[in-house]
């Protein structure tokens, strides 16, 4: 899984974990330049990608429960990506 935002540089970003099931690819994001976490959720399906900002103290609780993190930061804080 190497999809990132067009606006993140793979060389400032590392993954610190993923998964895929089911069509729908999970990362942990840690943003190197200023040191935040994103959750990325891509719907392979409908070809939807959402990034999340997470507070550090919540890297792992997001990412194996992505979906309680992307509702809550609908539709105020999560944005969708241009495929």
């Amino acid at each position: 899984m190497s999809s990132l935002s067009s606006t993140m540089h793979t060389s400032s970003v590392r993954e610190l974990a993923a998964r895929d099931n089911d069509g729908i690819q999970v990362q942990l994001l840690w943003e190197l330049g200023s040191d935040e976490l994103i959750l990325v959720l891509n719907d392979t399906r409908t070809d939807e990608t959402f990034e999340v900002p997470v507070q550090r103290d919540r890297g792992l609780d997001a990412f194996h429960h992505p979906f309680a993190y992307i509702e809550a930061a609908l539709p105020l804080r999560a944005e969708r990506v241009a495929a």
